[in-house]
């Protein structure tokens, strides 16, 4: 792949995780606080499902640079992460750019390549894209919780951990759903 084509892969990656960063930060937890009081978990972080898309659209080992280019583009607008330390940022940014590729590279070994890709779609394949995105919330929401743990924070929650990994698979569902609905609509 040239130059150029990576560089507008990463302003794509970049340009909707951004957006639906923006839009969890601007929109869903403020709503989401008025109901519930979740800390510093979403119930419905959509970034997540920029993350999953983006590691079956471009590969792994390409989409691991891609997210942390849109991760840290993405804390440097935000106005809720500046407030940890900067041991936790760090871990967290890491954390959440390589959970879904390495969750790829790990059950790509037991659904095998031809089935954990977009090359030739199958009801196999879904499943793999379920199970990426369920292993990957599971270790994002452990690890970023250990992050907040690490960096003196004062969270070490179990249920934050589980509310990190709830918010992660509906946020991958939802995201998956909307671009299912686009990519139909754009073949009719």
């Amino acid at each position: 792949m040239s130059g150029k084509a990576h560089a507008i892969n990463v302003l794509f990656v970049t340009a909707v995780f951004v957006v639906s960063y923006q839009l969890v930060e601007r929109i869903i937890d403020p709503v989401q606080s008025l109901l519930l009081t979740t800390g510093y978990a979403s119930l419905l972080f959509l970034p997540h499902g920029v993350r999953v898309l983006a590691v079956f659209l471009y590969g792994p080992g390409p989409a691991s640079v891609y997210l942390l280019i849109a991760s840290l583009v993405s804390l440097s607008l935000s106005d809720h992460q500046m407030d940890r330390g900067v041991l936790t940022i760090i871990a967290q940014t890491l954390t959440g750019a390589f959970c879904v590729p390495v969750a790829y590279q790990l059950l790509k070994f037991s659904f095998g390549s031809d089935h954990i890709s977009l090359g030739s779609v199958s009801g196999r394949t879904w499943r793999g894209i379920v199970m990426v995105i369920i292993v990957s919330s599971l270790m994002n929401g452990l690890f970023q919780t250990l992050s907040l743990g690490v960096g003196n924070t004062g969270v070490t929650d179990v249920v934050l951990s589980l509310k990190y990994t709830v918010g992660d698979i509906l946020g991958a569902i939802f995201v998956l759903f909307v671009a299912n609905i686009l990519l139909r609509q754009k073949t009719n």
